[in-house]
C-alpha cells in the first residue's frame, strides 16, 4: 500500500474550495495580492506544484474562508492513511487522527500517544516529548481564552459608546482581560501589560 504524504491531493483541496467560495483562480491570486499567481494557482490545482510555503497556506486558507487544516490534510477522507515522519521507525496516522493532533482537539493527547514518538523516557536518556506537549496545550489554552475574552471586550466597547447601560459589561470585561494579561505574562507569554485600545467604528445607521 502507498501511504501519502499529508501534501498529496492538496490542488483538489485548494481548487475544491476556491470553486465553493465562487472565485476563479485570477480572482484568489488577486484576493492574495499577487502572491501566488494564476498560473502558479493552478500548477497547484492540477498536481504539479504541492510545496506551499506556511505562509501561503495561511494566506490562501484565510482568503478562501477555511481553517488551514482542510487543505493541509485530507479531512474529506477520514480513513486515507497520512505519512508524517518518513522512515524507520516512521509516523502513519488516519486523517481523522491527524486532524485531532493538527487541531489540538479534546482527545489529541490520546493521538500522541497511541501515535506519538517511541521515545525513552527514563532519567538516563533526557529525552521528553511530555515537557513540550505541556507548553504548546498550555499556551493554546491561553490563545483561545485571550480571542475569547478580547472578542467580549471589543464588543463591550462598540455598545458602550453609545448606551450606558453597556458601560459595566464593558469594565467587567476589561477587569478580566487586564487579568488574563497578567496571568499569561506570569507564564512567560508575550503580551502588553496594558490592553490595545479599541477603536471603535460605527456605521451609517
Amino acid at each position: 500500500m502507498t501511504l501519502n504524504r499529508s501534501s498529496k491531493n492538496i490542488g483538489k483541496r485548494l481548487a475544491r474550495y476556491r470553486k465553493l467560495a465562487g472565485m476563479t483562480a485570477q480572482q484568489l491570486s488577486d484576493a492574495l495580492g499577487g502572491e501566488l499567481s494564476r498560473s502558479v494557482i493552478a500548477n497547484i490545482e492540477s498536481g504539479r506544484k504541492s510545496d506551499l510555503t506556511v505562509d501561503q497556506l495561511f494566506a490562501l486558507a484565510w482568503v478562501l474562508g477555511v481553517p488551514p487544516v482542510v487543505l493541509a490534510l485530507p479531512v474529506e477522507d477520514p480513513y486515507a492513511e497520512v505519512l508524517l515522519v518518513e522512515g524507520e521507525p516512521g509516523v502513519v496516522l488516519p486523517s481523522h487522527a491527524a486532524v485531532s493532533w493538527m487541531t489540538f482537539s479534546r482527545n489529541a493527547a490520546d493521538v500522541m500517544e497511541e501515535y506519538g514518538p517511541d521515545v525513552d523516557e527514563n532519567e538516563d536518556s533526557g529525552l521528553s516529548t511530555q515537557a513540550g506537549y505541556a507548553a504548546a496545550q498550555a499556551m493554546i489554552t491561553y490563545a483561545i481564552r485571550l480571542s475569547e475574552a478580547t472578542s467580549a471586550f471589543q464588543t463591550a466597547a462598540y455598545y458602550a459608546e453609545g448606551d450606558p447601560e453597556w458601560k459595566a459589561d464593558y469594565m467587567e470585561s476589561k477587569r478580566k482581560l487586564e487579568a488574563l494579561h497578567k496571568e499569561m505574562r506570569r507564564s512567560g507569554m508575550q503580551v502588553p501589560s496594558r490592553v490595545p485600545k479599541v477603536v471603535v467604528e460605527h456605521g451609517d445607521d
